[in-house]
């Protein structure tokens, strides 16, 4: 049997990647993995960091590092763990597909400014602000990130060609392999 666990929320595990070379997140693999059903993780995070490990920040080698990291505890023979990072917040994704929303909770709308931004993934840099003034009623990133990706199509994200979105998709897919074949995997890693 194949399960994903929720480890912890996002901002926590982010806050706790920057400390002590992954120890804390390595502790809730090694915690995780104790359950009979663990198959394996999805991280998901926001890649807004200026800085990782000293330093400046990039999304590919924060993930290859925190893959690699896990092998020590388990992951790729006993788990399996996939890691991507949403450009530059997974707000980025709401905005490549503003287009899609419609029919909010509770009467909302979101009023579509004139010139979206081209390229939500480098533009706006504060996402989280954008979608604020957006909403009829602002937005809340712990009430509305539910609403918003439940609501999220697909396929107006795809068009937009959002390549966090695309590895997102990739790690999902690793993920949905490695349970049909029974094969653990860690992603992404230096081959």
């Amino acid at each position: 049997m194949f399960s994903l666990t929720q480890i912890r929320s996002e901002s926590e595990v982010s806050a706790n990647l920057k400390k002590s070379n992954f120890d804390e997140w390595r502790k809730k693999l090694r915690a995780a993995a104790k359950k009979s059903d663990f198959g394996g993780v999805l991280l998901l995070l926001d890649s807004d960091s200026k800085s990782f490990q000293g330093h400046p920040f990039c999304a590919v080698i924060a993930a290859k590092r925190l893959a690699q990291s896990d092998l020590s505890v388990g992951a790729g023979s006993q788990f399996s763990v996939v890691c991507s990072f949403a450009s530059v917040e997974f707000e980025s994704w709401f905005i490549s597909a503003i287009a899609g929303f419609q029919d909010l909770p509770g009467g909302r709308v979101v009023r579509l400014p004139e010139h979206l931004p081209p390229d939500p993934e480098i533009q706006p840099l504060n996402a989280k602000g954008w979608m604020r003034s957006v909403v009829s009623t602002g937005y809340r990133p712990t009430h509305d990130q539910a609403v918003f990706a439940e609501k999220l199509n697909f396929d107006l994200l795809r068009e937009n060609r959002n390549r966090s979105f695309q590895r997102l998709e990739h790690a999902v897919q690793q993920l949905i392999d490695a349970m049909r074949t029974g094969s653990h995997v860690v992603s992404p890693l230096d081959k």
